[in-house]
């Protein structure tokens, strides 16, 4: 986009609705607590979302605001490991921050300490 006299600019969409699947409600880049990495979550695996490299899927366990969900490394039809937490709430919860929307978005928390 250009506005008169001034040199042109790139436009971003923004996330401003509330997704209505629990993937797009998680897809993006996040940092997990847990494990102390950056991860991304890009893929839907059954009603859940996986990343790329396999190491993290998260399932709900309800599509309500608030509602729990369970996050592990999976091994075949088993658990690694397992945890249960809540689905983030602006970008946060327990184990979980949220540092990209599912658009590519910085959400301008920064770079984790």
């Amino acid at each position: 986009m250009q506005l008169p006299g001034e040199p042109p600019v790139k436009i971003r969409r923004l996330q401003t609705d509330v997704p209505a699947s629990f993937a797009e409600r998680m897809f993006g880049d996040w940092y997990a607590r847990s494990g102390e990495v950056v991860t991304r979550f890009d893929r839907v695996q059954g009603e859940g979302v996986i990343t790329a490299d396999g190491k993290l899927l998260c399932l709900p366990v309800g599509l309500t605001p608030g509602a729990n969900m369970s996050c592990g490394e999976p091994d075949g039809n088993q658990w690694r490991s397992h945890y249960s937490t809540y689905l983030p709430d602006m970008g946060r919860s327990g184990p979980f921050l949220r540092l990209r929307d599912r658009f590519g978005n910085a959400t301008g928390l920064g770079a984790p300490d």
